[in-house]
């Protein structure tokens, strides 16, 4: 196949798959190009590249050039949801936040309480009366062995195995082996390793088939352990838990003692109990107006002093994410910033996650009962949740309650274990780095729990997440036709004044009008149902002055009333009345026959639609109306930043107008022995697709691509150039590049070239084997053989020399800071969602997780 035939059914897949997404109803919440790249890689470039092999090795992957947001690992697996029939842990979600996290932590036999510790890079304070210190540097007994425990080096070697678990085994079998050997040749760490590992079930076999990669989460730099399977055992589950608990106990032991090699096994139980004892000592004082605790590497738009929803549930997502627990931490919260009121849920860590051991005064290390893990646990889930609400209350003045549940979960049960409503007053004179007894602080505070003894029992909540104190309804008003002014600092980061200026569908009145028209059928039905909805549909439209609404009107009343839709189909009523309008119809329908193999009739329906509206003029911009297609709140946020003085007012288009011009500009290229008239048809229909919504990946790439078939070679490589620079989606960056370098390769610049095919790679994986294919095939036919890879400043070096952004622009990145800003301050959470979700893509933040999934959905979203 020719290499214009196969860009040609490059263009003819872009249209197809476009009718398809629209079809499936895939618009909302996915961008044009979220639905369509996939098919673009699976099926165009293997026509653009058949007969090539492919390669299996990826390229190393490159930081992100939004560097200011650093990435973090994200987790996807280790939940916490499990299935009630099988035990399994439920399918995973895809960041650390998402996750059910347990913090696993060790069981303490000491009478003792807490001891101040801050974190494990300071030291912590001396212990109590009533607990023995455990030796330090200075006092340590311990015999250094013939070859000293490297812990970075051992640290490192986890972080780059494939297969970490059956590294560990092999670790635990060589200290046995060197022990059995000779028994001075084992540290006391080594000797931890050995006992806690094999305790946790390390040699189990269920444990030794999860397949797992450990990774050091941006901000507390503690190990975690990431599942690449998204079910297991709940038991497993809990000895996974167990193995990342102890490599922590490892890591706090390293980040104390001088050498970790003198210390002995009892020294590192002993210090492990009192870190867990002390967690709370890293509280901050929440009367200061201190924020130096928190390192914020982004520059806030309205700095910490604004106290709005965005400042607040940024620095509270952030200190969740920077504390350092010896185990995991999932934590959930909501705030209502003009009430005072924070809500916050975390996943108590289960008593047999604690340790099987514990060191006493006297005794030493000695088994620990169910009971004494019981009780450990309690009193962790108390201090997790005072240090959660010091955080909470920390994140601005002007929060006067904290809400704290801790909640219990396993394969049978979910219950509160404690629920407590805490007064900032009350707060205030707490010494949270002197606390003897949390299960008495949280009584004293009046919280809702039952104890046996020191142990917890299932409690009332007094609270939910979604209770309207912290979810208010005003959230969920009808934001779209609201006339709500926006700040002067919220108009600027979103590029309008009101909040209707971010509406994206343009159905959305025939929407409403079409919610209200059904619900007055339902309630109006009787004998004479027929004329009851008709008088409702009419009613509807009597209620709006808009057109739209009109014209669905009497189109429902009329096919009622001739019997070509029954009363009693109230979602075919519905459909009718809110996308029932010939062009949507026209496009539904040249899918169908496009995937009949009938692309001539498809393109006959589609030319009948269009015409009505192009003899009129209709869609056509004026001096004061720009109309425009979007297909993400990003996407128009991005539009309104950069058009803010553009005078004319958006006029939203229906969605089928620019998918029905990309369908026609796929069809006629495909007609591919027509000749240069019929792709000149084509880019005429992807222009006009592309001059209603410009941002748009697939009209982007549509032109793109005819311009190519055409050889015009410098006006494709500069539409390609002008996208990349707002781009922010990593499929629609990486088909970007992948096209240019092919441009650019055959434009001569062959490092420009390289560096595209390494950037397509990078920004989209799942394009690396038709990058590899590509690259090969070009290559082998002009005797390059040089490897495409490139070193990342090689990269900056080759792009910038060609005048191709770097995607994402620091600009662009920027741009979504500021919208998800705005927008999470003006609470309008569609908005917020979108742009958070796009700003996570980008950087990978579990910071800007934990603030999207701080957002509410509509009660029955």
């Amino acid at each position: 196949m020719s290499r214009r035939a196969a860009l040609i059914l490059l263009a003819a897949l872009v249209g197809v798959s476009v009718v398809a997404a629209r079809a499936l109803g895939t618009v909302e919440g996915l961008s044009i190009g979220g639905a369509l790249l996939a098919a673009w890689c699976g099926a165009t470039l293997c026509l653009s590249t058949k007969g090539a092999q492919t390669s299996d090795s990826k390229p190393t992957a490159t930081p992100s050039t939004t560097q200011q947001v650093p990435a973090t690992e994200r987790d996807d697996a280790l939940q916490s949801g499990t299935d009630e029939a099988t035990g399994d842990v439920a399918d995973a979600p895809h960041t650390k936040h998402e996750v059910a996290d347990r913090d696993a932590r060790e069981a303490q036999d000491a009478p003792t309480e807490d001891v101040a510790h801050a974190s494990a890079q300071e030291e912590p304070a001396a212990p109590s009366a009533d607990e023995p210190a455990p030796a330090d540097d200075a006092t340590t007994d311990a015999q250094a062995p013939d070859a000293p425990f490297d812990f970075p080096a051992f640290r490192l070697r986890l972080l780059h195995s494939a297969k970490p678990l059956e590294d560990l085994r092999a670790t635990v079998d060589d200290i046995r082996a060197r022990r059995e050997a000779d028994a001075n040749s084992v540290c006391g760490a080594q000797e931890f390793l050995e006992q806690e590992l094999t305790d946790a079930g390390l040699y189990d076999q269920e444990v030794g088939a999860a397949q797992v990669h450990v990774v050091l989460p941006y901000h507390a730099r503690l190990f975690y352990l990431r599942l690449a399977r998204r079910s297991l055992p709940y038991g497993t589950y809990l000895s996974l838990l167990r193995i990342e608990a102890t490599l922590n106990a490892l890591l706090f032991a390293f980040e104390h003692y001088d050498d970790l090699s003198c210390v002995r096994h009892e020294d590192i139980r002993a210090f492990q109990q009192r870190v867990t004892s002390s967690i709370c000592a890293q509280a901050p004082d929440v009367d200061t107006a201190d924020w130096s605790y928190l390192a914020m590497p982004w520059q806030m738009p309205y700095g910490p002093s604004e106290q709005g929803e965005w400042s607040v549930r940024e620095a509270l997502s952030r200190a969740i994410e920077t504390v350092r627990l010896p185990y995991r931490l999932e934590a959930r919260f909501r705030t209502n910033v003009n009430a005072g009121d924070i809500a916050l849920e975390f996943t108590a860590t289960p008593e047999s996650v604690f340790p099987h051991t514990a060191w006493v005064p006297a005794l030493g290390l000695v088994p620990s009962t169910s009971h004494m893990r019981t009780r450990e646990a309690s009193k962790y889930a108390a201090r997790v949740g005072l240090l959660l609400a010091a955080h909470a209350f920390k994140a601005s003045e002007r929060i006067r309650r904290v809400w704290v549940s801790a909640i219990a979960e396993s394969p049978r049960e979910h219950a509160c274990l404690y629920s407590v409503r805490i007064e900032r007053r009350a707060f205030s004179s707490l010494r949270m780095d002197k606390m003897s007894d949390p299960l008495s602080v949280l009584h004293a505070l009046g919280a809702s729990m039952r104890q046996d003894g020191e142990a917890l029992l299932p409690a009332t909540q007094l609270f939910y997440l979604e209770d309207e104190r912290f979810c208010p309804p005003m959230r969920h008003d009808i934001w779209q036709l609201s006339e709500r002014p926006l700040s002067v600092g919220a108009a600027r980061s979103l590029g309008c004044t009101r909040v209707s200026g971010l509406v994206i569908h343009e159905q959305l009145v025939r929407d409403m009008a079409a919610d209200e028209m059904l619900r007055s059928m339902q309630v109006g039905a009787g004998d004479n149902r027929t004329q009851q909805s008709v008088r409702s549909i009419m009613d509807a439209a009597h209620a709006t002055s808009d057109l739209s609404v009109w014209s669905a009107a009497e189109r429902v009343a009329s096919k009622l009333v001739d019997g070509s839709i029954e009363s009693d189909q109230l979602d075919v009523i519905r459909e009718e009345f809110v996308e029932g309008d010939p062009l949507s119809k026209a496009v539904k329908t040249s899918q169908r026959l496009i995937m009949t193999q009938r692309p001539q009739e498809a393109l006959d329906v589609l030319h009948a639609a269009l015409k009505p509206l192009e003899d009129e003029g209709c869609y056509a911009d004026s001096s004061t109306i720009a109309y425009r297609s979007f297909d993400s709140f990003t996407e128009r946020v991005m539009y309104n930043r950069l058009n803010r003085h553009d005078k004319r007012s958006v006029v939203l288009v229906p969605d089928a107008y620019p998918v029905a011009h990309l369908t026609l500009s796929a069809l006629y290229a495909s007609a591919v022995h027509e000749g240069d008239a019929f792709l000149e048809a084509a880019l005429g229909h992807a222009r006009r697709a592309l001059a209603v919504a410009p941002l748009s990946a697939p009209a982007n790439l549509g032109v793109a691509a005819c311009l190519e078939a055409l050889d015009k070679t410098e006006e494709a490589i500069d539409l390609l150039r002008a996208f990349l620079s707002v781009a922010y989606q990593g499929q629609s960056m990486g088909m970007a590049y992948f096209r240019l370098a092919s441009l650019m390769w055959h434009q001569g610049d062959r490092s420009a070239s390289r560096a595209c095919y390494y950037q397509a790679a990078r920004t989209f994986p799942p394009l690396f084997p038709f990058v590899v294919t590509e690259y090969q095939l070009l290559a082998s036919q002009d005797g390059d053989v040089d490897s495409y890879e490139m070193s990342e400043e090689e990269v900056e070096s080759a792009l910038r020399h060609a005048h191709i952004p770097l995607a994402p622009t620091q600009d662009t990145a920027f741009a979504l800071y500021e919208g998800a800003t705005a927008s999470v301050d003006a609470e309008v959470f569609p908005v917020a969602h979108d742009l958070l979700a796009s700003l996570e893509a980008l950087t990978g933040d579990d910071v800007i997780h934990g603030i999207r999934m701080s957002l509410e959905h509509e009660p029955d979203a």
